[in-house]
């Protein structure tokens, strides 16, 4: 894995503790849905940009299977889901998409749901495969399929990216099928 997807990776967690440490102390969340902000270490402008930082590009259905894991404190959600096609790489079975936070957060991956999802391999040290994967560009990768075969962007946070786009869309993208 390039030196930038771990240090994306590696400086996640450390980031949003600093930055979940500087809450008020005794405050209580009284939303049943927390937020995490999140700073990235890279952000994304372009299918392209994001094509080239992924190591799996699937269309997948969320599960409802998932664990939730804890890094320095801050909830992790292990989802299942089940690819439909694979655009990019070779998807594993099962693939394990690691989120931040929980399976109620904004942001989650809810059941049921199809996503064209922009991947890249999870490890906690180079070289050493945790057999998961987290969505490029913390959310930037993510995109929910709306009731045509249209998906749209779930990241408010990289206004560069496309709104919406098409599968076909996304693999016209893809290194090897431009010309």
């Amino acid at each position: 894995m390039p030196r930038t997807q771990f240090l994306t990776a590696a400086l996640i967690p450390f980031t949003l503790l600093g930055l979940v440490g500087c809450s008020t102390a005794g405050a209580e969340v009284t939303s049943p849905r927390e937020s995490y902000d999140v700073s990235r270490v890279r952000g994304y402008d372009t299918l392209e940009e994001l094509a080239e930082a992924s190591d799996l590009i699937v269309v997948a259905e969320v599960t409802d299977q998932y664990d939730i894991t804890e890094i320095h404190g801050l909830p992790f959600t292990r989802r299942t889901v089940v690819p439909t096609e694979t655009l990019k790489g070779d998807a594993p079975d099962p693939l394990i998409i690691r989120v931040i936070g929980t399976p109620d957060d904004e942001g989650a991956l809810a059941p049921g749901t199809t996503h064209l999802l922009y991947l890249t391999e999870f490890s906690f040290e180079p070289g050493e495969p945790t057999n998961e994967y987290a969505v490029v560009g913390v959310y930037a990768g993510d995109y929910l399929q709306t009731e045509t075969e249209v998906f749209e962007k779930t990241d408010d946070e990289s206004p560069e990216l496309p709104v919406e786009v098409s599968q076909d869309e996304a693999v016209a993208t893809l290194p090897e099928t431009k010309e």
